[in-house]
């Protein structure tokens, strides 16, 4: 019982008799059985991760994860979904779910990709009492923990500093309604520009996230008139770029562009693309800290969070400012 308290820094014992352990252990190169101590205490110190193949976003969200619960002396069993949405990347999302039951991790934290989820869809989760949390994406129907950005916020945000820089006839590109992020994230900036008169927005919808070149192309060769574009993630903006690249339409001279995400090639793109930081990393050191105070927690029927974090606007050079007619440094 001594020997124990001396290594895992519990109880109270002698100084001398501490250090002696301390040394003792050290030759012998004692290492803990955190599988053991696991069986004993009930609990692994490991959390599940569901995150995304591609990780690109959620690179630095799990940066802030990793840290932060490393800070709380947990690891990290990550498991990657190497599709987006449908029946083929549930199924993967609910097996990679079991098998975290199965090492007994202590909670959960999920990027859903099935915002029509129920509780019945966690159910082994919720009998065995396992924390979880769920980023970026709403689940409406679900009780549980989540965190991730204001989108519809950001939304409102995009539509306000598109118009505060003069523009009037703006192109939404979108993704539909499967998404709660794009979904929000669209309906906050129709909130906003449908208040401005003279406003026009016209709409596309890139359901599966990719950008489809013979739409952009009918929406701006149709509207010429229109002088920004707003687009709900980094990687629609980037393929806007491709299309008035070929045709013609110099950015932001003759269009202006509004990312979201501030991903990677944001930065390296002509002109370097203005988008919305989500704060990724802060993201997920908030979601690991509200996982832990939900370990920790004595009272298991603690009403769920739903906690947010704003999106700030990140200027570079692919916005113009019409009024004045100057481009942003």
């Amino acid at each position: 019982m001594t020997a124990s308290r001396a290594l895992n820094g519990t109880g109270h014992i002698a100084r001398a008799t501490e250090e002696r352990i301390q040394i003792i252990a050290e030759k012998y190169k004692y290492r803990p059985n955190l599988l053991i101590r696991g069986v004993q205490t009930g609990r692994t110190m490991n959390i599940g991760v569901i995150f995304p193949a591609d990780l690109g976003f959620y690179t630095n969200v799990l940066e802030g994860l990793h840290d932060e619960l490393l800070a709380s002396n947990y690891s990290i069993q990550l498991s990657l979904i190497h599709q987006h949405l449908g029946e083929h990347a549930i199924r993967q999302e609910h097996q990679q779910i079991l098998r975290l039951l199965d090492l007994r991790v202590d909670g959960i934290i999920l990027r859903p990709v099935n915002d029509d989820a129920s509780d019945l869809y966690f159910k082994e989760v919720f009998e065995r009492n396992i924390p979880l949390v769920t980023i970026d994406r709403k689940l409406e129907n679900v009780h549980c923990d989540a965190l991730g950005t204001n989108d519809f916020k950001a939304g409102q945000q995009a539509a306000e500093y598109l118009i505060t820089k003069g523009h009037r006839n703006i192109l939404l590109a979108a993704t539909g309604d499967i998404v709660s992020t794009g979904r929000e994230r669209r309906n906050g900036f129709l909130s906003s520009a449908e208040k401005v008169k003279g406003v026009h927005v016209s709409i596309i919808n890139e359901t599966d996230f990719k950008h489809h070149e013979n739409e952009a192309r009918n929406a701006l060769t149709s509207h010429p008139e229109i002088t920004a574009a707003f687009c709900v993630t980094d990687i629609l903006a980037a393929g806007l770029y491709n299309t008035a690249l070929k045709l013609g339409i110099r950015i932001p001279k003759d269009l202006s562009v509004l990312g979201f995400g501030n991903l990677g090639m944001g930065p390296y793109l002509n002109p370097p693309l203005s988008t919305f930081d989500q704060h990724p990393a802060k993201i997920g050191k908030a979601a690991a800290q509200l996982l832990v105070k939900r370990i920790n927690s004595t009272s298991e029927k603690k009403r769920a969070q739903q906690k947010t974090i704003s999106a700030d606007i990140l200027e570079r050079q692919s916005v113009r400012n019409i009024n004045s007619h100057e481009t942003p440094r």
